[in-house]
């Protein structure tokens, strides 16, 4: 999915419900002003264009974009690599988090 951050926006602390899943931003419009926390990490820049950010989102982990032009990443979920295969399909199973 494609997500925007608008200018002078933020997206408060929060954290996903477990590490089944790991997150990856990939850099499309990234401004300088924009930045991300994951853990006791912060970035700012947050995101460089055409550069990937992976985290683990079962972090608290927020971003913010400053004044100027809004921040665009292309984001996808991906299994975490050391989660057992019978646990994915668990997880599939019921349905949790939206993933195939």
């Amino acid at each position: 999915m494609v997500s925007r951050l608008h200018p002078k926006t933020e997206v408060y602390p929060h954290k996903g419900p477990t590490n089944a899943q790991l997150t990856m931003h990939l850099g499309v419009d990234t401004p300088p002003r924009a930045g991300m926390r994951v853990g006791g990490l912060t970035r700012r820049p947050g995101w460089r264009r055409g550069v990937v950010t992976m985290f683990d989102d079962s972090f608290t982990h927020e971003v913010w974009c400053g004044r100027g032009r809004a921040r665009i990443v292309l984001l996808l979920r991906l299994w975490h690599p050391e989660l057992p295969l019978e646990a994915r399909r668990r997880i599939l199973r019921r349905n949790e988090f939206g993933m195939s």
